[in-house]
């Protein structure tokens, strides 16, 4: 928008106030209408100042109304308030708490799904037959005949975890909640587990374990805590140190189900490591679907 002019057209009304004398050259007249001109714009400039002055006003009265709003008045009727900036720098707090709230809730929201979708996984998760099937005749003939063990207990079956077959993990979970007769651990060895040493590092019971080849290892039992933030936790007992080594020579990955079974030789605990079933095999793909149409059409059409 052009910015009005102060000065507008001259007209004989502007030079009224002239007093021309018969004895004034041309020069004469031009002088005094250039001095009637200088008079008309000083009065223009004034009242232009006196409108902007008023209209500065007005505006600041509709500002100081604005001010407990929490979007600002609009004279455009087709301007959305959202799209509004608000120059209070209360209100501009108030709406970078509110999104920080908002991202926060997100990834809240977010997580809670994650985790929701892994519970799902997991109660999908088939964890072998039940009954559980008993020790193959010749493991359990090992171990009562070689090495003459004694009160055979099945621990726990599970299928594997992503978690479990982890280079980075390197240990065999087993929840205290799935263990299938806690009673495998004697009283004193049970107390020991729930104690730290003075490193406040979780003690540690070395353990034999065979391996579904009958392949003997020495292996570390745990007990590890679990807090969440959701619950109260759990807890649940680990095989370490070498565990990795147990799953790259018997070529576990996540899904196979395996069974972990506890013997005694002599008052040592040890274990004996079963393997029930391989993983399920992925669903067939759908079939591809024919173009009817395709087919139908000769070359050349």
């Amino acid at each position: 928008m052009e910015e009005k002019k102060f000065l507008s057209d001259m007209s004989l009304k502007d030079v009224a106030d002239s007093k021309p004398n018969k004895s004034w050259s041309d020069w004469d007249y031009l002088l005094e209408v250039t001095k009637a001109a200088s008079r008309k714009y000083d009065r223009e400039k004034a009242a232009m100042m006196l409108q902007r002055s008023c209209s500065s006003s007005q505006r600041q009265q509709r500002l100081l109304k604005e001010k407990p709003l929490k979007k600002p008045m609009i004279d455009n009727p087709y301007v959305h308030p959202d799209h509004i900036i608000d120059t209070d720098p209360r209100l501009a707090t108030n709406q970078k708490s509110k999104t920080i709230k908002k991202k926060n809730a997100n990834k809240k929201d977010k997580k809670e799904k994650k985790e929701e979708k892994k519970k799902e996984k997991q109660k999908k998760k088939w964890h072998g037959p039940e009954p559980p099937p008993n020790m193959p005749l010749g493991m359990k003939n090992f171990i009562t005949n070689e090495l003459h063990g004694t009160e055979i207990i099945l621990v726990i079956q599970k299928a594997l975890f992503a978690t479990d077959c982890s280079l980075s993990h390197n240990r065999l979970s087993m929840p205290i909640n799935k263990i299938r007769k806690k009673e495998f651990l004697r009283g004193d060895e049970a107390a020991f587990l729930e104690t730290r040493d003075k490193y406040d590092h979780c003690t540690v019971i070395q353990c034999l374990l065979i391996d579904p080849e009958l392949e003997q290892f020495m292996i570390g039992l745990r007990m590890w805590d679990m807090p969440k933030r959701t619950s109260k936790g759990s807890s649940m007992y680990v095989l370490a140190t070498p565990w990795i080594q147990i799953v790259d020579k018997n070529k576990f990955c996540e899904d196979v189900v395996v069974q972990v079974w506890s013997f005694r030789v002599g008052f040592d605990l040890c274990f004996a490591l079963v393997k029930v079933a391989d993983p399920p095999l992925p669903p067939p793909p759908p079939p591809a679907e024919e173009n009817g149409a395709s087919s139908s059409r000769r070359p050349g059409f």
